[in-house]
């Protein structure tokens, strides 16, 4: 589609885009880290896993520390590595997945205005209100707007003018959408 008309009435702004695979696993990436109740119960989880292979391991009465602590630091690298590894299996897959949609190479243009943002592409479009998204965030190169518990949309920051960025943040703003700190990994 070479030319995008406007969907929303009145002025707005607008990007047109591809997602790259990159950017659209980084916007994944995004959601998993978002979720801090997961960590909680990822951390409560790991604790326990500790806690009871200790005790099975060890009895009251084992005095030797570093057998104790070697294997604990074993389980935790176990269980780190573990986690690590399935988090990158995570975006390969949602690369692959990419690849196998529609919005594979779609050329996509997102517009917004004062009452909502709206995504369209060859089959159609999608309109989103302000005050219907959860929350949103952002790194150096895309933002994530999170619509659902598991819908996200991720626009990429290369296609944005310095004032397209300041009007996105100032709307999101304006309809009180909490940016939300991301967890570290």
């Amino acid at each position: 589609m070479a030319e995008h008309e406007n969907v929303l009435e009145g002025p707005v702004e607008q990007i047109v885009y591809q997602l790259s695979e990159d950017e659209f696993a980084q916007g994944y990436e995004h959601f998993l880290r978002q979720n801090k109740k997961a960590y909680l119960g990822l951390g409560i989880m790991a604790f326990m896993l500790l806690f009871f292979m200790n005790i099975k391991v060890f009895s009251p009465r084992s005095s030797d520390f570093t057998d104790y602590l070697q294997f604990n630091v074993a389980v935790i690298l176990a269980v780190g590595i573990s986690l690590y590894l399935l988090r990158k299996l995570a975006l390969y897959n949602t690369k692959k997945n990419l690849r196998a949609s529609p919005f594979h190479n779609a050329n996509l243009a997102a517009s917004w205005n004062v009452e909502a943002l709206a995504i369209q592409s060859e089959t159609g479009f999608q309109r989103y209100d302000w005050l219907k998204f959860r929350m949103w965030t952002q790194d150096d190169k895309i933002f994530t707007l999170f619509f659902g518990p598991h819908l996200f949309i991720t626009l990429p920051k290369r296609v944005f003018t310095g004032d397209q960025q300041a009007s996105l943040k100032a709307h999101l703003e304006k309809a009180n959408v909490p940016l939300v700190k991301l967890m570290p990994f």
